[in-house]
């Protein structure tokens, strides 16, 4: 990688990217400012900065299983069990709000921040029906058990009806804010 794209902000003006279209960076320090300020606005343009080169930080390359939990194992199962291809964030930020919920830390917050910078993580959104995100839910201990993951408290912990309808309630309320 040329030396200038390592980093993307001194190569490329902020919130631009190549051909002048002006990136999802733009769009998501716009919304994030109210709810994070100016330190984390910081983060998120490194981030969308180097995932647009379709590099990481970290240094392991394109697939660091190592940072990966109940928020990507959410979307292999949902991807598994359905044959569909999502945009990475939709079922990943599900994921993210369904292990909140598991730990029982921060759901709220993270729910309200995932549908404050506008990005919708409703099964409808991505094109699937409330029984298929439950599916997904209910089976992805075990079908996470068969692959070589990283250990998550989704290995340990059944879905329960109550959870999802729980869920389903937390995610009613956050976007009928937002429409």
């Amino acid at each position: 990688m040329p030396p200038n794209r390592m980093i993307a902000s001194r190569a490329i003006p902020q919130g631009k990217l190549p051909g002048g279209n002006t990136g999802c960076g733009t769009r998501l320090r716009k919304k994030a400012r109210p709810l994070f300020g100016r330190d984390l606005l910081s983060g998120i343009d490194a981030v969308v900065d180097g995932l647009k080169w379709g590099t990481s930080f970290h240094g392991t390359g394109w697939c660091p299983r190592h940072i990966e939990g109940t928020d990507h194992f959410l979307f292999y199962t949902l991807e598994k069990q359905t044959g569909k291809k999502f945009l990475h964030g939709q079922p990943v930020g599900l994921g993210i709000i369904v292990g909140s919920m598991l730990h029982g830390v921060g759901a709220d917050q993270m729910m309200d921040a995932i549908a404050g910078i506008g990005l919708d993580v409703r099964p409808e959104a991505m094109g699937l029906h409330w029984h298929q995100a439950e599916a997904g839910l209910t089976g992805m201990r075990s079908y996470i058990k068969t692959l070589p993951l990283w250990h998550s408290l989704a290995h340990d912990t059944d879905i329960t009806p109550g959870f999802i309808k729980d869920l389903k309630q937390r995610l009613d309320l956050a976007y009928a804010k937002r429409t």
